[in-house]
Order: structure tokens, then C-alpha cells, then sequence
């Protein structure tokens, strides 16, 4: 899944330019039918945008691939300059 999420990342401009680093955890359900819903930062990376475009690369890349059930997902997802 995270290397899904991965695919879906765009480092923002800025941030890679300044060499901001970070990891924002994100938290989000993956329904029955793959699509997310009550997606939010549970712990953030310390700079907005970083933590804008961990939300976005979410979004992107739903729908996810279709659980049996629900679940509840905590993900971290990391900006690095490496």
C-alpha cells in the first residue's frame, strides 16, 4: 500500500528546493469498495505543504484494492532528499 501511495507523491517544489524533510502520518478508512473516506493527518510532518501533498497522494491513489472488510489505516508517508 505505501508503495502504492508512493506512486501517487509529488514533493512539492519548494520544499525539495528549501531541502525540507518530514514524515506525516496519515490515518483513513479503505471501504468495502476501495474508495477512502475520513482521510486526516494524525501526526503531522511539521510544514503544511508536506503534509498537503501526504493528503493528496492518498487521494490519488484511491481506489485502493478491495478489502473483505472496512479497515481503519494509519500510514506513514515520507518526503526524503535521498
Amino acid at each position: 500500500m505505501v508503495r502504492h501511495i508512493r506512486q501517487h507523491l509529488v514533493y512539492p517544489e519548494k520544499a525539495r528546493r528549501m531541502g525540507i524533510t518530514g514524515t506525516a502520518i496519515c490515518e483513513f478508512i479503505i471501504m468495502k469498495d476501495g474508495n477512502i473516506k475520513e482521510l486526516h493527518l494524525k501526526e503531522t510532518s511539521g510544514y503544511a505543504s508536506l503534509d498537503e501533498a501526504a493528503r493528496q497522494a492518498i487521494k490519488h491513489a484511491s481506489p485502493f484494492p478491495k478489502p473483505p472488510v472496512a479497515a481503519r489505516i494509519i500510514v506513514p508517508v515520507t518526503f526524503s532528499l535521498k
